[in-house]
């Protein structure tokens, strides 16, 4: 979905949230599009998630 979203030179990763329990974590999804510091996906604007 990422790639769908943002340009190839922007860059993201995956965290799990608890990696000890795999069944019931949650994720996190880091999003770095270029020029911007990391941010959690749910930090970006509008603009940037869009």
């Amino acid at each position: 979905m990422f790639k769908a979203l943002f340009t190839e030179e922007d860059q993201c990763d995956m965290i799990l949230n608890d990696p000890s329990n795999l069944a019931d974590t949650g994720i996190e999804i880091i999003a770095k599009p270029k020029g911007k510091r990391p941010a959690a996906i749910t930090q970006l604007s509008g603009g940037e998630k869009h």
